[in-house]
This record gives C-alpha cells, sequence and structure tokens, in this order.
C-alpha cells in the first residue's frame, strides 16, 4: 500500500455551553430517540441498531423547549413560552402549537394508553389534551395547586397522574380533575424550614410513585393512599431524572451528583411483598445528568451538561459509548482541487488551508515538522445566530453555500490581493424557494457549475450557477418522479451521477445530464443508512449501515458488485468490531476507500491485499507530539510483508472525521473530552480517600 500523509486537525473548537442536553424520549417501537439541547434544537437518532442521528431540528424562531415525548410516531414539546407544539421532523418545523393554561410550561407527560398528554405550568395548573388524528384537542384542566409543577407522572393506565413542585407531591384522577391525595416532602438537612423541590416523578404498574429531591434522596410512596413508604440516600445532590424500564423491574436515578445509581425490583421469600433495592452505580459523566432513556434489556442512554450522547449497556459486561455532539452533515468538507477545508460548526463556517512541510517522507514513529501552519481565511457567520442546516464547498473551493431555515446563500470566493484572507461575493437567488434545502451538494458538467439541493420532501432540484446568479434548473420531485417517499438525508455526486437517500432509508441513482432516474437501489439491511459515496468514475455506489453493513452496487444495473456479497459474508474484521456505527466513507481512488467512525480509520481495498508495515502502529500514536500547533502531518515508508487481508484498521482515539484531501493525503479531526470540560462549567466536586 502506497504511504499517506495525514493532517491532523486539532483546531475545532465548539462551543458547548449551549448544547448541553436537556430532554429524552424514545418512540413507542424503540426505534427513534429524540433529544432536546440547551439551544432548542431537537435531535432526532436511529437507536433501533447503533446509534445514528437521523435528521435535526435547529433552533426555531420563538420556540423554547423544556422537554420532549413522542407517541407513536409524532414527536410533542413544551417550553417556557406557554404553548405545546407538534414538530413536523421532516420538513423540521413547527407542525401545530396549541397555547396551555396559565403561563410557562416546565413539564409534560404523555399517557398511550388514553391517548393524552399533561403538560404542567409555572402558575400551578396542569392542562390535559386528547391526541387525536389531526392534531390535540383540549380535554380539561386539574384543579388548581399553589406551586409551580415541574414534573409530572401518569399510571401506565392512565388512571391516576402524580405531580411535582415544592415540598408536595399531588395525586389527581384524571377523569375528574380532582387530587387524591396529597404527600409532603420532610427535609433532609438540618435546617428544617428548608423548602425541598421535587425534581422528577414516576409512576409503576402497582401505584408505587418514586421522586428525586434537592436533597439526594430516592422516595417511595404508596399512590394510593399518600403513604411514605420508604426513602434512600442516593445521592450528594439533587436528583434530576428517573427513569424505568418496559419491564417495570430496573429503575436508574441520576442528577447533578453524576452517579447514575440502579434498583431491582426483588420478591420477599416465600411470596412476600416486591420491594425495590439499591444495586449497582456507576459515575456516567463528569457533570449534571439531565435525562436517562431506558432501551433494550438493561442499556439505556443518558445525556447531560457534558453534551455528550452517552450509551451504557450491561446485559454481558460493562460497556460505555460516548457520542459527542457534532453537525449532522459532519465537520469537514475539503475541497480536493485547491486543497482547502471547511470547517463545520452550528452557527458558522470556516475556511481553512492546511499546514504544510518540506520533508516527504520520516520513520513510522515520527511527525513530520510543519514549515507552513495552517491559516484561517475566512469565518463565515450565519445572519441572528441562525443554525446552519447544511452547506457545501466546491471541490474547485471557489464555491460555498449553506442554508438555514430562513434563507439559503450561494457564495463566490476569489482571492484578495491586498490583504491575507479571500474575497467573498453573495451571488444573486433568481427563484423563489418554497422552503429551504437540507442538503447540497455541488457538481461540474463541462464548464458549468450546478448545485444540487433535496428537501423534506421527497423533491431533488438543481441550480444553475452563471453570471452572478443562481437559477433552478430542473427538478425531481414525489414518489412517481424521484421513486423516494420521505425527506431527502444524504446526496453524493460524482461526474454527472447522483446517488440519493431517503429518511426512510431507499436511495436511487440519478443521471445529472438529463436529470432522470438511473435506477432504484436495493436494500442489504433493513437498518439504517450511515453514509454514502460514489466512486471517481461514478459508476458503484457505497452505502453503509448502522448494523456495520456494507453495500456496494453498480449504479447501472442496480445490483451488489461481488466484492459486495464476499464482504459482508466474510464479516468486518474483529479489531474493527465497535458499539459505533460507520460515520463516513469515501473513496480515495477507484479500488480503493476510506471509512471512519469515532474509534477508528478503515481503509479497504478492492483489488490487492494490504500491505502491512513491519513495525505497524496506531495513528493515534502520533498524537502526542504538543510541539506542534494546529496540523500535523505523518507518513510511512517501511517496507512491509504480505498478509491476506483487504481490510485495515487504525485504532483512533479522538476522531469525529477523516476525508481524503488528495490520492496520498488523509484529514483527520480530532476532538479530545478534556477540551470539551475545559469549556464547561464546574462539575459536582466528589471526595475520595479525603482528596477532592
Amino acid at each position: 500500500m502506497a504511504p499517506y500523509k495525514v493532517h491532523m486537525v486539532r483546531f475545532y473548537e465548539p462551543d458547548p455551553k449551549m448544547e448541553a442536553i436537556h430532554s429524552m424520549s424514545l418512540s413507542y417501537d424503540g426505534q427513534y430517540l429524540a433529544l432536546s439541547r440547551k439551544d432548542n434544537s431537537i435531535e432526532i437518532w436511529d437507536v433501533f441498531n447503533l446509534p445514528t442521528i437521523k435528521t435535526f431540528i435547529p433552533q426555531l424562531p420563538d420556540v423554547q423547549l423544556e422537554q420532549v415525548a413522542w407517541f407513536e410516531n409524532r414527536l410533542f414539546g413544551c417550553g417556557l413560552n406557554g404553548f405545546l407544539y407538534e414538530f413536523d421532523y421532516h420538513r423540521l418545523e413547527v407542525k401545530a402549537s396549541y397555547a396551555v393554561t396559565s403561563g410557562p410550561a416546565w413539564c409534560l407527560s404523555v399517557c398511550k394508553a388514553t391517548e393524552q398528554i399533561a403538560v404542567g405550568t409555572e402558575s400551578g395548573f396542569v392542562s390535559i389534551f386528547n391526541i387525536v388524528n389531526d392534531g390535540l384537542d383540549f380535554h380539561r384542566t386539574l384543579d388548581k395547586q399553589q406551586e409551580r409543577v415541574l414534573c409530572l407522572a401518569w399510571h401506565p393506565l392512565g388512571t391516576k397522574l402524580a405531580t411535582g413542585s415544592l415540598n408536595t407531591i399531588r395525586v389527581y384522577d384524571p377523569k375528574t380533575g380532582n387530587f387524591i391525595c396529597r404527600m409532603t416532602i420532610g427535609s433532609g438537612s438540618m435546617d428544617k424550614n428548608k423548602q425541598n423541590i421535587v425534581w422528577c416523578l414516576l409512576m409503576t404498574n402497582d401505584s408505587i410513585i418514586v421522586s428525586g429531591d434537592d436533597c439526594g434522596r430516592t422516595s417511595f410512596w404508596d399512590g394510593e393512599t399518600g403513604a411514605h413508604m420508604r426513602s434512600v440516600m442516593t445521592h450528594k445532590a439533587d436528583i434530576l431524572t428517573l427513569a424505568i424500564n418496559n419491564k417495570g423491574n430496573k429503575m436508574w436515578s441520576a442528577g447533578v451528583d453524576p452517579t447514575i445509581q440502579r434498583f431491582d425490583q426483588m420478591q420477599e421469600r416465600f411470596g412476600g411483598e416486591k420491594k425495590w433495592v439499591k444495586g449497582s452505580h456507576r459515575r456516567g459523566h463528569n457533570h449534571d445528568i439531565r435525562c436517562i432513556q431506558p432501551i433494550r434489556d438493561d442499556g439505556y442512554y443518558s445525556g447531560g451538561t457534558d453534551t455528550q450522547l452517552v450509551f451504557s449497556n450491561h446485559v454481558k459486561k460493562l460497556t460505555v459509548t460516548r457520542i459527542p455532539c457534532l453537525p449532522r452533515g459532519g465537520v469537514i468538507e475539503v475541497a480536493s482541487q485547491s486543497g482547502l477545508c471547511m470547517i463545520k460548526y452550528r452557527m458558522q463556517l470556516e475556511l481553512w488551508k492546511l499546514g504544510e512541510s518540506e520533508i516527504t517522507s520520516g520513520q513510522l514513529d515520527k511527525n513530520l515538522p510543519v514549515h507552513k501552519d495552517p491559516i484561517k481565511i475566512l469565518q463565515l457567520t450565519t445572519p441572528n445566530e441562525e443554525s446552519l442546516v447544511c452547506s457545501s464547498i466546491s471541490k474547485s473551493g471557489k464555491l460555498l453555500a449553506y442554508a438555514t431555515k430562513k434563507r439559503f446563500r450561494v457564495f463566490k470566493l476569489g482571492v484578495n490581493n491586498n490583504e491575507d484572507g479571500m474575497k467573498l461575493k453573495k451571488l444573486k437567488l433568481a427563484t423563489t424557494l418554497d422552503a429551504q434545502p437540507q442538503c447540497m451538494r455541488f457538481y461540474k458538467i463541462g464548464k458549468k457549475h450546478f448545485i444540487l439541493c433535496g428537501y423534506g420532501t421527497p423533491k431533488l432540484e438543481c441550480f444553475s450557477i452563471a453570471n452572478g446568479a443562481v437559477t433552478a434548473d430542473k427538478c425531481l420531485q414525489g414518489s412517481e418522479e424521484l421513486l423516494l417517499t420521505s425527506s431527502i438525508q444524504f446526496i453524493a455526486v460524482a461526474g454527472s451521477t447522483a446517488v440519493v437517500t431517503d429518511f426512510s432509508n431507499q436511495a436511487v441513482a440519478v443521471d445529472l445530464n438529463k436529470m432522470t432516474l438511473i435506477s432504484k437501489l436495493p436494500v442489504i439491511s433493513p437498518a439504517c443508512i450511515t453514509a454514502v459515496t460514489l466512486s471517481p468514475d461514478g459508476k458503484t455506489c457505497v452505502l453503509t449501515y448502522s448494523d456495520q453493513q456494507l453495500a456496494q452496487i453498480d449504479v447501472e444495473t442496480a445490483k451488489f458488485t461481488p466484492f459486495c456479497n464476499a464482504f459482508n459474508q466474510a464479516g468486518p474484521p474483529p479489531e474493527s468490531a465497535t458499539e459505533i456505527p460507520i460515520s463516513g466513507v469515501n473513496y480515495i481512488k477507484d479500488d480503493m476507500m476510506l471509512l471512519y467512525d469515532l474509534q477508528n480509520i478503515t481503509i479497504i481495498d478492492q483489488e490487492e491485499e494490504i500491505r502491512e508495515p513491519c513495525g505497524k502502529r496506531h495513528m493515534s500514536e502520533a498524537n502526542h507530539d504538543d510541539s506542534q500547533d494546529g496540523s500535523i502531518t505523518s507518513s510511512s515508508n517501511h517496507k512491509s510483508i504480505n498478509v491476506s487481508k483487504k481490510v485495515r484498521v487504525h485504532a483512533y482515539s479522538d476522531l469525529i472525521a477523516a476525508v481524503p484531501l488528495a490520492s496520498d493525503e488523509i484529514v483527520c479531526v480530532e476532538l479530545s473530552e478534556a477540551k470539551i470540560h475545559s469549556k464547561l462549567p464546574a462539575s459536582f466536586e466528589h471526595k475520595r480517600f479525603g482528596a477532592k
């Protein structure tokens, strides 16, 4: 295998303060996990196999979110501006909004059995809505209480509804609106006058109410009589979340003290009553944990102030998967012809020229010295702090485009002769759009430039770029023309061929010259598509799936290639087996592919057996030279031995992106947990063996 020069990009600087996870909800079929963040954005993850982000609803005007919840395949949320929302996660917008009774809404809870949704407000009201096919119908308001309603919990059958507030838990009859019983929370501190806050509640099938308060107590109550059963000091600070699995026999609590405590329901001897007892505990995060969502057996997702989505699995042994908060379309896109890299953030784009080295070869375990430091030549920020939905840069590096929920903009880039940096010229959009694009890619046919855009419906539209204007050219839309049934998710372009996928994981190939379909591609797996690419000649397409399947398809015949069949029969190599799906795939050349996830880089050579260096090492070992700033290059030139594999896997810690810049250059973007934590507020201090 030819040696590669690897650029290690360490200047990716996200702002985690606005990306904290505030709430989670799992769809009834266990496929989609919705989570809301501090900036009022929503992410939809496909978690049926390995977790993969499906779509991202950016911060919307006048929408504030405190909590989200599913009902079947419909997503709801409420916030402090006093509205209950239903979201369209295909079009990335609010489908409908409903005013709740009297003031800001702090919490909501959905009852599947009665098809109702309850919302708790600042003024002590609980509004109940009936969920109908075409929206929501207001049902009733429960008896007003004195304090704000901070949390809600339905009985699984909908026969009772519990509310938590300052010092008090109340249980209501939803049919009459009257409260059944009231429980008072005793002080857990030396100060008997201190008021206690009930932050979270849940109710089991046998009407046991479990509460978590600001003293770190997990309390158990009889929901029929209101009697206090027992309290357990499980945490050293506020408990912010409680969660129970579908079987109702395991429960978890967590909060400001980022220890996740598990409870197990045990049967007493000789047919005695069931009791909840403390089980194992672990420190799942370094900062506040705001939400936990159980999923499948003993696994659960958790999230909070540290912005990471964490999956913990206790089925066989404890395994923990941490996923950082990253833009859905990836953090980097390269302009291969100009050697420029576009770094993507939530509200801005940066254009960088990477560092250079005068030395072209070196020892495998040594970094090449950087003689030219990386230079940021452009920073483009969205107006009014609007979140980016999608963006793209042309291969020549002369065209750049982005879209938010309000605007679609295309720019022409040019060299500024008088100053460092680049000139930026906004091109006129000569066509009025009904909606903004959700994904886009530049391409070139002959000497003419185009941009291909996908929308929140099965619609694919190309725009021509000429004479300083962007004009709509051709369009395919609807299931009859495009053979897709939902919103566009991925677009890959090579030459005059494009491959397009939708939310339902269907894929088609399109001839961009005629803007007609070439074929509808076969499906190798029911799992979620995680990445798409086309070979440089546009003849084959590669799709990766969240169950670690890989499909290579001939675009013309719409059949799997012989290599694809052989690869999937053999299965992935053991060293590539992770709990994280493939995040990106690209062709380095016609017969060689580069794949990456958050733990590994994988190179697949279809034609020849991979040759591994005698002194093989992990690429991550080159990441410890602190004398380099920003961009580091490394290469290998050792003699090699033959091994009977077509797949080479490199473990790579802190990796968030890997893309080919040229046939002999790769760009890797790193983001360490230490860098994220350095920008977060101080965490809860634990003392261990007399030290903090």
